[in-house]
């Protein structure tokens, strides 16, 4: 035996459907209402004061007398190179020579001088800094050394000649 079908009314995902296409039918109304109204009354308006502004608005036009232009040299800037006095390069054997542990004055000995401070995170017994040198086999190869309260904790290095 076989059930019987629901009539189409009542099967719930139909007055879902419905419910949804009430509720955009009333939105779209809603708006157009409204929209209609404040152009009506806009539009009622405006022409009145565009032309009272047009009548009693209306620009002069002065000619200019035209001064001969001065012929301006610009001339180039120089190219300033910054020397950094601190700045030094790291080569794969001082990056190997470098520990855990090691303090910060220790690391920079190794490599002949201090490195740019790349980020820096949390204070006192949690601060943690990462310095980074540029690396002395070529572009773009540079060794990372994070410090952790002082000391040597983590080290990385990209493209140092092996």
């Amino acid at each position: 035996m076989s059930t019987p079908k629901k009539k189409w009314y009542k099967k719930w995902w139909i007055w879902v459907i419905i419910a949804v296409v009430a509720i955009g039918l009333g939105n779209g109304l809603g708006d157009s209402e409204e929209t209609k109204e404040t152009a009506s009354a806009s539009t009622t308006e405006q022409p009145k004061e565009k032309v009272a502004e047009t009548k009693t608005e209306t620009p002069k036009v002065e000619k200019v007398k035209e001064e001969p232009k001065e012929e301006v040299k610009v001339e180039k800037p120089k190219k300033v190179e910054k020397k950094e006095e601190n700045k030094s390069t790291i080569s794969m054997d001082e990056f190997n020579q470098i520990e855990n542990g090691m303090t910060a004055s220790q690391v920079n000995k190794i490599i002949g001088g201090k490195g740019s401070l790349l980020s820096s995170a949390g204070s006192g017994a949690y601060a943690t800094e990462i310095y980074t040198w540029d690396g002395d086999a070529g572009w773009g190869a540079n060794a990372n050394v994070t410090f952790q309260n002082g000391k040597v904790m983590a080290k990385a290095q990209f493209g140092l000649d092996k």
